[in-house]
């Protein structure tokens, strides 16, 4: 398996290579400037000569020959251009990918701005979302549609077992195409320009007129077209009368009479198979990439691989119809062309019966293509993170998780501190530890990893195994000005919500995690309501962690053999405190609120 340096030293490589490769086009596509400017002086020059000197046949000779290499080194430049361009789009994805590895937010896209919901189980308390957030390191999406399904997936965690390990598994089998999801992140670059919205390319499809150029109507005018074009041949050779001309006015006719038709029905339709266009430059990758070795994803990708109704086949039918509407726009071409054959009728016929196919297939197709960019994001994530593992499922009745080195993937590689633990059944365990400690980060790292397992992604950790759980937090509480509550008021509701989930029978267990319980409010009346609050929770469906300051809650642990203490603590060295971030076994032995106001400047006597 790939190492994590090893990536990182290749990615580099590559970018260097390609910085080297963009400064060697630009100073060829200079070149080519600075030649075509030549071209053009010397051509003017040698056509006054050959005009004035020689003869005017050799002036325009001149012209003529000068024209076509200018012709030449422009193209040759558009290319070069070209290639720049997508040397630079290669770098973006590399440095993305970099940056998302190191945790280098300034390099990584920045987070939509959207609404985060506040009384969502875990959405802020864990950061899925935000500017610092699981779902921007992420996002490897491009259309709009896929990212909500991938935020859909981290703020939804599946509950199904077969379904979740199928994801798992397509996403596994996703991880060493490494190359094709290259390709794919270089088609999406070219799309983000004009982000491709899919709904509305469906929304254009069902509100689109479903006006038809019958068959009988296209059959008619074509007899009609073959008969004038036959007695035109004939009176030509004054074998017959000019019969032509009674049947072209019936064509005149026939036209005028289908021209709103027409109209209603061409021009919605070069704005729909243009937006579809944009889809199949991704649709074509996926089509034409061989995973006969990876069964899971294979099945996944059926629809794309149909011999019957895949988008290769579709497109090139499209593309065919494309080529022809294009013709249209000479309106000398199209008064001929109508007035030879039904070329109108006939494309109207034919787009007509496409956009109809198109209905049928396209919701199929895009609805993979959304779900298929999320698979992509995960795999990419388990790529660019080859020391995490993918967790175990367990379907065992008895509810547990157990996780080894388990880290948060929100700190960079080198800060993160990783730590195991574990939890069966309706176990509550009461963390207590020093201010700053990592008692937060701690509760964190659980919450987020288990969102991660239940999405399908790999997560932070050697080995995990887990049952499934509902997960539900209360970390990072604060009051609500809108809706009027304190800090403290915020905090029962919040509390109360975990009590009210956690009497669902009928789902799976509720995995807890409640951080400085009721800290805010008095020292006597937090004791007491922690208390009875966390007796409140045993013996009901799930289990969970709780952080607290109060070392009188770890008695609970003598009194119920389903409450387990375990902490964090620090050492004093010299006049600073240091913090091993490792969580351990039983109560915290130390406090050291009034060592950090000692250190932090207030005049504290200890």
């Amino acid at each position: 398996m790939t190492t994590r340096n090893e990536i990182l030293v290749h990615e580099e490589k590559i970018i260097n290579k390609l910085t080297e490769r963009i400064n060697f086009l630009n100073k060829k596509s200079n070149s080519l400037s600075y030649y075509r400017l030549i071209t053009i002086i010397a051509g003017v020059a040698l056509a006054f000569v050959a005009f004035n000197y020689i003869s005017t046949l050799t002036g325009w000779v001149v012209i003529i020959l000068d024209l076509a290499l200018f012709s030449i080194l422009a193209a040759r430049q558009s290319k070069v251009i070209h290639s720049i361009d997508k040397a630079k789009k290669w770098i973006k994805i590399k440095s993305v990918r970099l940056a998302k590895m190191n945790l280098q937010w300034e390099n990584i896209p920045e987070a939509k701005k959207e609404y985060r919901d506040s009384h969502h189980p875990f959405e802020i308390d864990l950061d899925i979302t935000g500017q610092y957030s699981l779902l921007r390191i992420l996002n490897s999406t491009f259309s709009k549609e896929g990212y909500i399904k991938l935020k859909s997936w981290l703020l939804n965690p599946l509950k199904d077992f077969n379904e979740l390990t199928f994801r798992q598994s397509i996403v596994r089998e996703l991880i060493p195409f490494k190359s094709f999801r290259e390709k794919l992140f270089l088609r999406f670059s070219y799309l983000k320009q004009n982000e491709f919205e899919g709904t509305q390319l469906i929304n254009w499809l069902e509100k689109d007129s479903t006006l038809k150029i019958s068959n009988f109507v296209l059959f008619f005018y074509s007899l009609v077209s073959l008969f004038n074009i036959v007695f035109f041949i004939l009176n030509f050779y004054n074998i017959t009368p000019s019969y032509w001309v009674g049947g072209y006015l019936l064509v005149l006719i026939i036209y005028g009479l289908q021209e709103k038709n027409i109209k209603l029905i061409i021009g919605p339709s070069e704005i729909i198979f243009d937006e579809y266009l944009k889809a199949y430059n991704v649709f074509e990758i996926i089509s034409k990439t061989d995973f006969s070795n990876s069964p899971e994803l294979q099945k996944f990708l059926e629809p794309f691989h149909n011999k019957e109704t895949n988008p290769v086949t579709f497109s090139k039918k499209i593309n065919r119809l494309i080529n022809l509407l294009s013709f249209r726009e000479n309106a000398i071409f199209r008064f001929l062309a109508n007035s030879i054959i039904p070329y109108d009728v006939f494309l109207s016929n034919q787009l007509a019966k496409q956009k109809e196919v198109l209905k049928t297939v396209l919701p199929v197709w895009l609805e993979k293509l959304y779900e298929f960019e999320g698979l992509i994001s995960l795999a990419e994530y388990g790529y660019t993170n080859p020391e995490f593992s993918f967790p175990e499922i367990s379907k065992e009745k008895n509810s547990k998780l157990e996780a080894k080195s388990l880290g948060h993937p929100l700190l960079s590689y080198e800060k993160r501190i990783s730590n195991d633990f574990s939890i069966i059944n309706n176990e509550i365990i009461i963390i207590t530890g020093s201010n700053m400690s990592g008692k937060s980060t701690f509760l964190k790292t659980l919450g987020i990893n288990l969102c991660l397992a239940f999405s399908g992604a790999p997560v932070c950790c050697e080995y995990f195994s887990t049952s499934i759980y509902r997960i539900f937090t209360c970390i990072k509480i604060s009051d609500s000005l809108n809706e009027g509550l304190s800090y403290f008021y915020s905090e029962v509701q919040r509390l109360k919500s975990i009590y009210d989930n956690i009497l669902k029978y009928d789902e799976p267990p509720l995995f807890f995690l409640v951080d400085e319980i009721f800290k805010g409010t008095n020292n006597r009346e937090r004791l007491i309501g922690s208390r009875e609050y966390i007796k409140s929770l045993i013996g009901k469906n799930g289990c969970g962690a709780i952080s607290t300051h109060d070392l009188e809650l770890v008695n609970l642990g003598k009194e119920f053999d389903v409450i387990r203490n375990m902490h964090f603590k620090e050492e004093i060295v010299g006049n600073m405190m240091v913090f091993d971030y490792k969580i351990y076994s039983g109560p915290c032995p130390t406090t050291n609120a009034l060592r950090i106001m000692k250190l932090g400047g207030l005049n504290i006597e200890l």
